[in-house]
C-alpha cells in the first residue's frame, strides 16, 4: 500500500476521494521513503496534507454512523477539514 500511495500523482488543486483512507499498521510513507525514491519535501507535504483531509473525513463519516458526535463536532470537524483542503490548494 505504500508503495502505491508514494507513486500516486498529486493535483494541483484538492481532487475528491483520490486516496481511499485505511488506517495502516505499518503508516503511511515517511519522508525518507518518498526521498529514496528521489521526490521533493514539497511533494511529502502535500501528500501528507491530502492523507490528513481523507483521515479527518473517513472519522468523521464514522463517527456520524455511530451516534458519537455532536452538531458542534460535527460543524468544526468540516471547518477542520476546509481549513486543511485550502492549505494543500495553496501548496
Amino acid at each position: 500500500m505504500k508503495k502505491e500511495l508514494m507513486q500516486l500523482e498529486l493535483p494541483k488543486q484538492y481532487t475528491e476521494n483520490l486516496i481511499k483512507y485505511q488506517h495502516m499498521v505499518d503508516g503511511i510513507p515517511e519522508w525518507i521513503d518518498f526521498a529514496k525514491e528521489g521526490y521533493s519535501m514539497q511533494k511529502y507535504r502535500k501528500f501528507t496534507k491530502l492523507y490528513e483531509i481523507e483521515s479527518i473525513k473517513y472519522h468523521l463519516k464514522e463517527a456520524i454512523q455511530d451516534g458519537e458526535i455532536s452538531d458542534d463536532e460535527m460543524v468544526e470537524a468540516n471547518k477542520l477539514i476546509q481549513k486543511a483542503i485550502q492549505e494543500y490548494n495553496e501548496m
